[in-house]
């Protein structure tokens, strides 16, 4: 059985055998992970550390089911699944960790570069 998904807007929707429910963002955006149980977007396929069953848990955000959400999933570096909107909330409230582990939740090389020249001025303008 083939489910349906209905709007009023064309929002890309597309039933994944592999999932069992459909999802929205055109299904030529979107790659099914059997490991991980889910579509992850493109430029995640084959690039990812599979979780075996990692979408059929909650978002440790918001606490939301992450496989029937219509929300995408980011996945960040230490392989944690959040919603997408959920990702934005936290980096717009300057939260950069992980939720579930606590490592950064993207490169922050360049950010600590910057901090790094801040306290070193500051510093010296201190000293002077």
């Amino acid at each position: 059985m083939v489910c349906s998904l209905y709007d009023d807007r064309e929002l890309g929707q597309f039933h994944c055998e592999g999932c069992g429910i459909c999802r929205v963002g055109g299904r030529e955006n979107y790659s099914h992970c059997d490991t991980c149980r889910s579509c992850l977007p493109n430029h995640l396929a084959g690039k990812h550390q599979c979780i075996p069953g990692a979408s059929e848990r909650q978002c440790p955000v918001c606490l939301e089911d992450i496989h029937s959400s219509r929300d995408t999933a980011h996945v960040p570096s230490c392989h944690h699944f959040l919603h997408s909107s959920c990702f934005e909330q936290l980096i717009k409230q300057k939260i950069f960790a992980c939720p579930v582990c606590g490592k950064s939740l993207f490169e922050m090389t360049k950010v600590w570069c910057v901090q790094m020249r801040i306290y070193v001025t500051v510093n010296q303008s201190i000293e002077d």
